[in-house]
């Protein structure tokens, strides 16, 4: 990858984007919730996105997570990863992989006044782009790792609970099995990581 490539990806501005996210979001409980498959290239992009959040808190908060810093170490069992983070009574993190219907009951009880979830999404959109999706807009996007679609997750929590939620999809590179997150959406991840972070340090007046 060439040099003003790697610039290009590392200084895109989501500061629109994320702000778009956050507005007239009430300070409550914010739930961030990563899906996808992290064996299936970039379709990891979303729980990449939480597992960033989530060693950034621990380090930033001197947490107790033994894992956070060893999420790819291959000695660590699916049984003894945690799914769920809490960070504080303000901020909730989801690695829900590629069954985010699993954890209904979880956010139900949890009852974040926002949730944002993040996902890799074919949006036909240039390589690489971040962007929200819409509610309206989910009967034209593909989501390859979902058995039940977003749209009837989202009625569903919504229905239960007075939550906002946003949709931050992630136009992947490569969808390859058996590879891992590529580079391209590693540079954009850690950059759209960093952003976001600031917006929620704002939210927990940090």
């Amino acid at each position: 990858m060439g040099s003003d490539v790697k610039h290009n990806l590392c200084n895109r501005n989501y500061e629109e984007l994320i702000s778009k996210i956050f507005e007239n979001v009430k300070n409550d409980k914010l739930l961030v919730m990563g899906v996808g498959n992290d064996l299936k290239g970039d379709d990891g992009f979303g729980v990449e996105v939480v597992r960033f959040l989530r060693r950034y808190y621990t380090k930033k908060l001197q947490l107790q997570d033994k894992f956070s810093s060893d999420i790819d170490n291959e000695n660590i069992s699916e049984n003894d990863y945690i799914e769920v983070f809490n960070v504080n009574d303000k901020l909730v993190l989801l690695d829900s992989g590629v069954v985010p219907e699993n954890f209904t009951d979880l956010i139900k009880n949890e009852n974040p006044s926002k949730i944002i979830i993040v996902d890799a999404a074919l949006m036909h959109k240039e390589f690489g782009t971040v962007d929200l999706v819409y509610e309206n807009q989910l009967a034209t996007v593909g989501f390859s790792t979902h058995a039940l679609p977003l749209s009837i997750l989202i009625k569903y929590i919504k229905s239960n609970i007075d939550t906002d939620v946003s949709i931050v999809g992630f136009e992947p590179y490569n969808l390859e099995f058996g590879s891992t997150l590529s580079k391209e959406a590693d540079l954009i991840l850690q950059e759209f990581s960093k952003q976001l972070v600031s917006k929620i340090d704002d939210f927990l007046n940090f």
